[in-house]
Formats: structure tokens, C-alpha cells, sequence
């Protein structure tokens, strides 16, 4: 690692108000496979840390969870830890954090605009906090965490995360297939203070995803999110 990279990296440290003992995880943490392939490097990528990285994460949410609302259910926490700890979140808080400047990619990623693509965005936020948990221990990684992941956390509790998944499945369609998703209200379960509803959604009338929730709004989030993994339509709106 040369001089102006080690540079770099401190100021990032200085700006994301953390401090590695050994910088090395640090460069670890955004070096990506493809630019690991093109050079001579004596240095893994990043995608074991990613791997501890994603169990960290996974632990610190749920028990800011399991403290923070004690009166909730256990399948309601794992539906707000799965939606904090999604692609879509991870990929927004790290390119808030300007991440994409510092991860060093192979010519073809770069080329590609990989620096902005989701999948490598979030991957690096873990790829991160899997090396500060190696290098600093739990309570610091939470210290830096935590307080990112409570606003996303916030985010879902207000329904302001909605809107993403509808969103996303409309641009893609339209790109795609030039027309719009239409959400039919399959049907109701339940006592009117505790209905679940059942929706689908269609793409030129054919049934693409399906889902459920407790207010039809929810409901079709849920089936936009089922039609983008069933019609292979993620890989489309991984540029933020």
C-alpha cells in the first residue's frame, strides 16, 4: 500500500469518525475481487470480511431490535431487520458515505460504473464493519453502525422504505416491457382491525409476483418485490 493510498484511507476514517489499528483491514475492506484478478496483490478481497460482515450486522440489528421494541413480534422483527439489512438499504448508506470513491475495482468494473452498483456497495459497507469488528471488537463497529441502521430502521416504522420496490418494478416494466405493473387485491383475512391482505401484480395481465401485509399499500410492496426476483429485474435497478 503506497503513501497517497494510505492518505486516502485516513481521511476516510477522519470523515466516517472511526479509527483502525491496523489499516490494513481497512484497505482490505474495499479491495474488490476484480481489481484482486488484474493485479499482482498480496492482499484478499473483500469477500470474507463481506461474509463476517453480514453476521455482525445481522447480530447488532437484532438486538437493537430485541431492546428497542420489546411489545413487537418475532415475525415483525424479522421482517424490519430483513428490510434494514437489505441490499437497497446497505447500498444507500454507503453511497451517503461516499464509498464508491475508495473501492478499488478491476478495469472492467470500473468501465461498468461499479463504484455506483448496489451489489458492490453493500457488499463493501459489510466487507467494512467485518474488518472493524477484526480490528477494533463489537462494541466499536456498534458504536459506528448502529446509529446509520437506526435511521433506516425509523425509515421502515414510518413506511418511508415503501416506496422503493413499486418504484423500481414501474422503471423496469416501462424500460422493458413499455407498460405499466397493475396491482389487483386478491383477497381479505382477518378482523377489520387485523386484516391481511393478498395482492398480486401484472405485467400485460400475466401474474409476475404475489404478496401480503397488513394495508393493501404493504401488500403491493411486497408483490413489486416478488415480480423484480421472479422477472430477474434486480440486476436493472442496481445503479442508485
Amino acid at each position: 500500500m503506497d503513501e497517497k493510498r494510505i492518505t486516502e484511507l485516513n481521511k476516510l476514517q477522519q470523515r466516517l469518525n472511526i479509527q483502525f489499528e491496523d489499516i490494513s483491514y481497512l484497505q482490505n475492506a474495499f479491495l474488490h475481487s476484480s481489481y484482486v484478478n488484474e493485479h499482482s496483490c498480496d492482499m484478499e478481497d473483500n469477500e470474507k470480511l463481506e461474509l463476517l460482515g453480514d453476521s455482525v450486522l445481522a447480530f447488532i440489528v437484532n438486538e437493537h431490535l430485541y431492546k428497542s421494541l420489546p411489545s413487537q413480534s418475532e415475525g415483525e422483527l424479522s421482517r424490519i431487520k430483513s428490510i434494514v439489512v437489505s441490499e437497497h438499504s446497505l447500498a444507500g448508506i454507503a453511497k451517503d458515505l461516499k464509498f464508491g470513491e475508495h473501492i478499488l475495482l478491476g478495469r472492467g468494473e470500473q468501465l461498468a460504473n461499479g463504484g455506483n452498483r448496489k451489489a458492490i456497495l453493500a457488499d463493501t459497507l459489510e466487507a467494512l464493519i467485518g474488518a472493524y469488528y477484526l480490528d477494533s471488537g463489537l462494541d466499536k463497529i456498534r458504536d459506528f453502525i448502529l446509529p446509520l441502521m437506526i435511521k433506516e430502521i425509523d425509515k421502515v416504522e414510518k413506511n418511508e422504505h415503501l416506496k422503493d420496490y413499486k418504484t423500481d418494478l414501474q422503471l423496469s416494466t416501462q424500460q422493458k416491457h413499455k407498460v405499466c405493473p397493475t396491482y389487483q387485491t386478491v383477497t381479505e383475512e382477518g378482523p377489520d382491525h387485523q386484516k391481511t391482505f393478498h395482492v398480486h401484480v401484472l405485467v400485460n395481465e400475466k401474474v409476475v409476483g404475489t404478496g401480503s401485509g397488513s394495508s393493501k399499500k404493504l401488500a403491493q410492496q411486497d408483490a413489486a418485490y416478488d415480480a423484480l426476483k421472479s422477472m430477474g429485474l434486480e440486476s436493472s435497478c442496481n445503479s442508485l
